[in-house]
């Protein structure tokens, strides 16, 4: 995970998180966290999320980025995944190989995480953004842990095992203090 996010850091997003933060009331976190790094939703995580789309996110400043043709070399690894997740990868690899960019793909979509780690893509869920808006000060760690702990709430299924390793994370952070 990311100890203080540099200002030259992309977080590239899928439907899921947003989905699950605005069902945490948490999406003004994203819109602070967007004041000191670049967030992208792509066109076609955007045209899902307009069929249900929070009021929260109406307030948010979508950057919204064409995916060039050419990534569509890449279709078969993207098979099987809905087409945001397949446009957030697309843009992701295309973004990968023009600019020099740490970028971050967010998804909690299990399937869309396995094939971003075989194409080498840095991937993290609703979970590691919880963790993010800690490292950047913007919640206590009090907060995350609540946070945390709500996300079996939301519409997210998640393992407990994976809720007890966020939480052991967020702990260790109070410790190093």
């Amino acid at each position: 995970m990311i100890k203080h996010p540099p200002s030259d850091l992309v977080l590239i997003f899928n439907t899921s998180p947003l989905i699950v933060l605005s069902e945490l009331s948490i999406l003004d976190l994203l819109i602070a966290l967007a004041q000191r790094i670049r967030i992208i939703i792509p066109d076609s995580v955007l045209n899902e999320l307009i069929k249900n789309m929070p009021s929260e996110l109406r307030k948010f400043e979508f950057k919204l980025e064409d995916i060039p043709e050419e990534e569509s070399r890449f279709q078969i690894f993207l098979e099987g995944l809905d087409p945001g997740e397949q446009g957030a990868l697309k843009l992701i690899l295309w973004m990968r190989r023009n600019r020099k960019r740490d970028i971050i793909f967010v998804t909690d979509d299990k399937r869309a995480r396995k094939i971003a780690k075989e194409l080498g893509i840095k991937v993290f869920g609703t979970l590691g953004l919880i963790e993010l808006f800690k490292k950047s000060g913007l919640i206590s760690i009090e907060r995350a842990l609540e946070l945390i702990n709500n996300v079996p709430s939301t519409s997210l299924y998640i393992t407990q095992k994976l809720i007890d390793e966020a939480m052991r994370k967020i702990l260790q952070q109070r410790r190093k203090r």
